[in-house]
């Protein structure tokens, strides 16, 4: 018995053995017979810029903006597809709206809306995206009304019947309604639930059933947010040693490392990118998730105007680098899998010769859904500790 044992204990002792990483490198890697020293470096960026890109799609976002904040604006489109097809019993139509949120350095109980009736059809998915509706929107003002700032209150506003009739009569004339705040009511931003979200807008129908007075709630239709911004808006004023992003007006974040320094017969283990909050929230929505989105830039010419996204970053999960800042943190970090990821299917991949890199583009997950600004130190930040950084581990080798 005593043998047996003896030959158990001695096959465990020789598996673990085994499991040595530098005996039993991954084959992915492509790096067998290397053997080494686990080793941390850290890369600090050495160089950044960053960049307002084209406006995106808001048709899908969860919220409906209205806003006038640090020279950011906000409008809404809905339109009224779930009208319906006879009024006979209908006296009255009213659309229903729900708050989200209001934050900002000066928010109203209440802001004044004016609305509009559209004179041209628009697709939600497009309509942030065209400078003619952004510029120059094709509306006919109709009347105003207020909208409560609270968390989730309700406002309501009852549409004219005689518009309603022309649209249920003349369906070609129903391009739906258009919502702009009235500017100089202070510095905010109003979120309201979207189409698709769980607070989304309602029509509610009343109807006169025998002297007994029905409403029925159905959804509206599509609704797009339509951002813009004045010349020098204040909220994308960024100090000399700053790199920012932002979603509503997109700006972006394209930051360098000298990865040519990594050891390329090295097995890399886990690695992160890290950015040093500077605790400039002025224009922060903060309810919203600091959560960037990673993508590698493979070419690039010398100004940036043309460049070359890997799109496997986001289209393979094990490839879509997100860097996250949470609440009791002062950097945004890949976290938990991500570091493990990162260094398996980028940097591994990269020092073997199968990934190109000259750039890391960084931008928020969801650039069309609100307005809000993040900032973090920069490369040439005073305290070298703030600047980006890069922190690998790996197996050297011999």
């Amino acid at each position: 018995m005593k043998y047996i044992f003896l030959l158990i204990l001695l096959f465990f002792l020789h598996s673990c053995a085994n499991l040595d990483p530098n005996e039993n490198p991954n084959s992915q890697f492509d790096a067998s017979n290397r053997y080494g020293e686990l080793k941390a470096d850290t890369l600090y960026a050495i160089d950044d810029t960053v960049m307002q890109v084209d406006y995106v799609s808001t048709g899908t976002s969860e919220k409906l903006n209205l806003a006038d904040f640090g020279g950011l604006n906000a409008s809404f489109f809905i339109k009224l597809t779930t009208l319906p097809d006879t009024l006979d019993k209908t006296i009255g139509v009213q659309l229903d709206f729900r708050t989200v949120e209001a934050y900002g350095s000066d928010v109203p109980d209440s802001v004044a809306v004016d609305i509009y009736t559209v004179n041209k059809t628009w697709s939600s998915l497009e309509v942030n995206t065209k400078d003619d509706f952004r510029d120059n929107p094709p509306t006919e003002f109709l009347e105003s009304i207020y909208f409560q700032t609270n968390d989730s209150v309700r406002t309501r506003y009852n549409i004219d019947m005689t518009l309603i009739e022309q649209w249920v009569a003349n369906e070609e004339t129903n391009n739906g309604l258009y919502f702009k705040p009235q500017p100089g009511q202070g510095e905010y931003a109003l979120n309201l639930g979207a189409l698709g979200s769980s607070q989304e807008p309602q029509l509610i129908l009343a109807s006169d059933l025998d002297s007994i007075i029905a409403r029925d709630s159905i959804s509206v239709g599509p609704d797009a947010t339509l951002f813009s911004m004045n010349t020098n808006a204040a909220a994308l004023e960024r100090g000399p040693h700053e790199i920012m992003m932002a979603s509503g007006i997109p700006i972006r974040t394209f930051i360098k490392f000298d990865l040519k320094s990594l050891p390329s017969d090295a097995i890399y283990y886990y690695a992160y990118i890290s950015l040093k909050d500077n605790e400039e929230d002025a224009y922060r929505n903060p309810g919203k998730s600091n959560q960037f989105r990673l993508r590698n830039i493979r070419e690039a010419s010398q100004n940036l105007e043309t460049i070359d996204i890997d799109s496997s970053f986001v289209v393979d999960f094990e490839r879509d680098f997100l860097l996250e800042q949470t609440s009791s943190s002062n950097s945004a970090v890949h976290r938990g899998f991500q570091r493990e990821y990162f260094a398996e299917n980028f940097l591994q991949p990269l020092k073997n010769g199968q990934v190109e890199n000259e750039w890391f583009l960084i931008h928020y997950v969801d650039e069309g859904e609100d307005l809000s600004i993040k900032k973090y130190f920069g490369t040439d930040a005073p305290m070298v500790s703030n600047r980006p950084m890069l922190i690998v581990n790996y197996l050297n080798g011999k």
